[in-house]
């Protein structure tokens, strides 16, 4: 994967999912986009716990 200089990976996907967090918000009542939300924070840290450790 190609890197952008001042733009980590970490920092793309992130962003990423920034994005879908925003997304369901716009559809999703409140109680159920907090749940997505929350859903979404954990996958997030347990993909980049498994990358740090599988670089380590």
């Amino acid at each position: 994967m190609q890197s952008i200089p001042g733009l980590s990976a970490r920092d793309v996907v992130g962003r990423g999912f920034e994005k879908i967090a925003n997304g369901w918000a716009k559809i999703v009542p409140t109680a159920q986009n907090q749940l997505v939300i929350s859903a979404l924070t954990v996958v997030d840290h347990c993909r980049f716990s498994a990358t740090a450790r599988i670089q380590s």
